[in-house]
Order: C-alpha cells, then sequence, then structure tokens
C-alpha cells in the first residue's frame, strides 16, 4: 500500500513543497521544492490572486519533479493570531477484549476540542503530546494496548478565524484540498527534536524575510510560541534608504556582503585591506546591519523574558534564511540571550533554500497522522486473517506486536536511507547534546 503526503509551507518570502510517500508503513522524503511568494506580506494575505497563483506554481513545479498527482495537502499556519490551550479529552474503550484503537484515538482527540475559544477563534491543530491508559502515563503509542480509559494529553492551536479563512480560500483557489493544518513554527520539532531532547528545554528561532517565529520545548513538548513582525527584509530595506539604492540593489549587496562584512570592516579600520568591492563605505554598512541584528535580538530577548522560559532553556536553534547567513549573528544573539545557539544555515544541511526545513516538517507531521490510518488498515486486515484461520486472542497479540515491530524497523530502514539534509542535521545536533 502507498500513501502521498504533501505539506506546503507560505512564507513571505518562499513557498515550499514537500511530498513523500508512506510506502507499507515506511517513511521517504521523495521530492522538495520551492518558488518566490507573492500576494502575502507578515503573515497574512495581501493579494488572493497573486497568492493562489503562487501556491499553484509551486505545486505544478512539485507535481512536474516527481511526475506525480495529488490534490490533498497540509498546510502550515504561521504563529500570527495564533494561541496555545493545555486540553485532555477521553476514550472509553467498549471491545470486547479492551484493546485500543484508532477509532479511541479519535474519539479522544474530538474530546479535546471540546474548549471555550472566542467568538473570531477557531481549532487549527490538536497537538498529540502522550496518552495515559488506566491512569498509566507517558505512553507514546496506545494502539494495540488494553485498557478500559483512554486519555490524550494535547496541546490544541486555536486561529484566528479570518486569517484562516483567507487561507482556506486561496489554497481552494489555487486547486487543492486541505487535509489539515499545521503550526509552521511547531513543524519545526518533527526535524529538531529527538530522543536526545526529550530531558532538555529548547528554544527554535525562525528568522524569514518579513517575520520571526519562535517555539519552546520542554522536554519535546510545546511550551509556548510567539510571532514577531520583523525579519532579513528589514535589513534589505535600511540598505536601500540610508545608501540610496534600489531593493533589488541592496538585497544583492546584503548576500553578496553578509558573510565577511564584520571581518572586512575589522580590516579597514586597521588599514590591513581596503575594500574596493563595496560602492559604499563599509563602516555605513557595518553599522546598519549591526543595528538591525541587534534589534531583532532584542525583540527576541524580550519576547522570552516575558514568556518567563528563558532560564531554563539548554540550546537555542537559529533557522530561516532572514539573518542566518550573517557572519556574526550567532554572537548578536548569544550576547542578548546568554545561551547556547546554534546557527542552521542551508548549506551546512545541504539545502538550496532554508524554506524547505519547515514543509518537510509539516509533512512529516501529516505522514504521522497518516501512519495511524496505515496502522488501522493493517490491523483489520491482519484481524480478518486471523478471524478466518480461527486464532486465538494470544496469537492476535503477536502478530501486532510484530507488526508495530516491523513498522519501526521499516522507518529505521527508511532514514538510514536518506542523505544530504538528515545525516547534516544529526551531525549537527550531536555536536550539541
Amino acid at each position: 500500500m502507498q500513501n502521498i503526503c504533501v505539506g506546503i509551507d507560505i512564507g513571505s518570502n518562499k513557498i515550499s513543497a514537500t511530498l513523500s510517500s508512506c510506502n507499507d508503513n515506511s517513511f521517504e522524503i521523495i521530492q522538495s521544492v520551492y518558488v518566490e511568494s507573492k500576494g502575502f506580506s507578515k503573515g497574512k494575505i495581501i493579494n488572493l490572486t497573486e497568492a493562489a497563483q503562487s501556491i499553484k506554481e509551486c505545486v505544478d513545479l512539485l507535481k512536474k519533479s516527481t511526475n506525480m498527482s495529488f490534490r490533498e495537502v497540509y498546510v502550515g499556519v504561521s504563529a500570527l493570531g495564533c494561541r496555545l490551550i493545555s486540553s485532555t479529552g477521553v476514550s472509553y474503550v467498549n471491545s470486547m477484549d479492551n484493546t485500543i484503537d484508532m477509532d479511541n484515538i479519535r474519539e479522544a482527540v474530538e474530546d479535546c476540542k471540546n474548549i471555550k475559544l472566542s467568538d473570531d477563534e477557531e481549532i487549527v491543530d490538536v497537538i498529540i503530546e502522550s496518552f495515559v491508559i488506566d491512569e498509566k502515563s507517558n505512553i507514546h503509542n496506545p494502539i494495540g494496548l488494553k485498557g478500559k480509559r483512554l486519555e490524550v494529553i494535547s496541546n490544541v492551536v486555536a486561529g484566528r478565524r479570518d486569517l484562516l479563512d483567507d487561507l482556506k480560500g486561496v489554497v481552494n483557489l489555487a486547486g487543492l484540498k486541505i487535509n489539515g493544518f499545521s503550526l509552521s513554527i511547531n513543524a519545526a520539532r518533527e526535524i529538531f527534536l529527538s530522543d536526545k531532547t526529550e530531558l532538555s528545554s529548547i528554544l527554535i528561532i525562525d528568522v524569514g524575510s518579513e517575520t520571526t517565529q519562535l517555539a519552546y520545548f520542554k522536554n519535546n513538548t510545546l511550551k509556548y510560541f510567539s510571532f514577531l513582525p520583523i525579519g532579513g527584509e528589514n535589513i534589505t530595506r535600511d540598505i536601500s534608504v540610508c545608501t540610496n539604492v534600489s531593493r533589488d540593489e541592496a538585497e544583492r549587496t546584503k548576500k553578496l556582503h553578509s558573510i565577511d562584512y564584520f571581518t572586512k570592516y575589522r580590516e579597514e579600520a586597521v588599514g590591513a585591506s581596503k575594500s574596493s568591492t563595496l560602492e559604499f563605505d563599509i563602516k555605513l554598512y557595518k553599522n546598519i546591519v549591526r543595528a538591525r541584528l541587534e534589534e531583532i535580538a532584542t525583540l527576541i530577548n524580550e519576547d522570552i523574558e516575558n514568556s518567563e522560559c528563558l532560564d531554563q532553556i539548554d540550546a537555542v536553534y537559529v533557522i530561516g534564511d532572514g539573518v542566518t547567513y550573517f557572519e556574526d549573528i550567532r554572537y548578536i544573539i548569544e550576547d542578548k540571550l546568554r545561551k547556547k545557539i546554534v546557527i542552521v544555515t542551508k548549506n551546512q544541511l545541504g539545502l538550496q533554500n532554508s524554506c524547505i526545513i519547515t514543509s518537510i516538517g509539516i509533512v512529516k507531521n501529516g505522514y504521522d497522522r497518516l501512519k495511524l490510518i496505515c496502522e488501522k488498515i493493517n490491523r483489520d486486515n491482519l484481524k480478518e486473517q486471523s478471524l478466518r484461520n480461527n486464532m486465538n486472542s494470544n496469537k492476535k497479540s503477536n502478530m501486532k506486536s510484530n507488526m508495530k515491530s516491523n513498522m519501526k524497523s521499516n522507518i529505521k530502514k527508511e532514514t538510514k536511507k536518506r542523505r544530504g539534509f538528515i545525516y547534516n542535521l544529526k551531525r549537527i545536533i550531536d555536536d550539541i547534546f
């Protein structure tokens, strides 16, 4: 059995899409693509037609590069206008042998949604953190286990109805059907968090073109997220205004000189060299860039301080193509937060653009949901076969156990096959933990 899962991440500068396959309970990333984004700004849709065309262009590119057809997608939602609500849902097991199945999980998840929302809100996503069976807690996969009462410990993401309606409309206009939403900054958890971070507190900072999103995870559980309307584009605009050049020229200059601008400034300051690659004063360029980078770092620090989780943070990942390529960005953020900072660049991961990271996280999140459905189908098939062969309950239990074991083994094998991105990412994480 093969299922296709597609995740789309929408930013103000780039739209990325990733296609993966769920083939016999194994996960494989098939392809990731990205295009320039139009019609979006700071988490909002400002031009419906352009936005829909951008999404369609990205999807068409993905279809062409994979030679696969699809219509249903998982869509990332920015943290703008969203909030986190802790919730617990309950399902009572009524099967003959008290075995928990997917229907029980669905029922408990639906119960999680029975929370109080304001009139202008609706539920974006239910993030399952763990399960409890008859008061036995910290269970990660209850399917096939026995019990009378199943609880789902979750975080419900609620978002502004108007923003979500706009997003639904533009995705539908692009000819797609939304399978589900995923909080974009939480999707990074699928990429950066693992068993090595289970006892740690991690802050992920995603700095894009016009926005910055933060997510704080304690023991791999999302505890806090935030949205700041500032990003790399602010630096481009300042360069354009202060040096009297066009926006495009300012962007080109920023990309060309960001990697070593501070080194060039210091060399010129001591007379070691004279920069001939800049058409304006390197000191002016340094002052413009430093002022904006320090402003972004200050706003991040203030936001985290207000969340009261700063003292608990063990490590900070900074991702996104907004500022990660600047030579001294690590030291600027480190100076403000006083934490261990890890700058994750597209070059380190072997990617063309960092925007792909989030769409991979979204599709992995979608795959996890799809995997539960695949598990249910396989269990039903096994159950029918066991009934036909008059197997006893012990044999059925063993088959379920073997099926889950084989599924984990297949996923592990597929993970080992992946090159580049996953390998480089694991190397970065291993260096920290």
